[in-house]
């Protein structure tokens, strides 16, 4: 994902292996406002607007992934009312898609992982550097062992990560 300043775009690998390339407009008119011009409100504008975009963006890359969206594909024909299923002819089963991300779970997901994110990396450090408040004190010694400590977190984390092994990241189907 890639964020410039009129669009933001993103690479998404399909099931079939091919790439799919998606941009979206940004809205500009966001940071007219002489109030969010001010240093400390345009970042936080910024973060928010960032959040939303990455989240927005991320779930649409891994619908399509899974192959539970198909971008290319046009949208199905508007069922006429009165008739079951809208028509008359009744079509053979088609295989089951993949279920959509998105809605409550997504929103679960988002603020269990948020929590566990800032309970690691900014409240764990802290709780430790607290732990060893008589021996460091609380001048600069703590604030650089604090960084020391959250700079281990986050290259342990990024090691871990990159440890899980590739089968565990593709998406699962459903044998015929």
């Amino acid at each position: 994902m890639m964020r410039g300043r009129t669009s933001a775009a993103v690479a998404i690998r399909r099931p079939d292996n091919s790439i799919y390339l998606y941009e979206e407009a940004l809205n500009p008119r966001l940071f007219h406002n002489p109030l969010f011009r001010l240093p400390f409100l345009r970042g936080m504008l910024l973060l928010w607007e960032m959040l939303v975009l990455g989240t927005r963006l991320m779930t649409f890359s891994a619908n399509v992934a899974t192959g539970a969206i198909d971008p290319d594909a046009p949208p199905a024909p508007p069922v006429q009312p009165g008739t079951p299923g809208g028509g008359s002819v009744s079509l053979p089963e088609e295989p089951q898609e993949p279920p959509r991300i998105g809605g409550v779970a997504l929103v679960l997901t988002l603020l269990v992982s948020l929590s566990f994110a800032v309970a690691v990396f900014f409240l764990g450090p802290l709780f430790i550097v607290g732990l060893l408040h008589n021996q460091v004190g609380q001048g600069w010694i703590s604030l650089v062992l604090e960084g020391l400590i959250r700079l281990g977190f986050l290259i342990g984390y990024l090691y871990l990560i990159g440890r899980v092994p590739h089968w565990l990241s593709l998406p699962h189907r459903a044998c015929p």
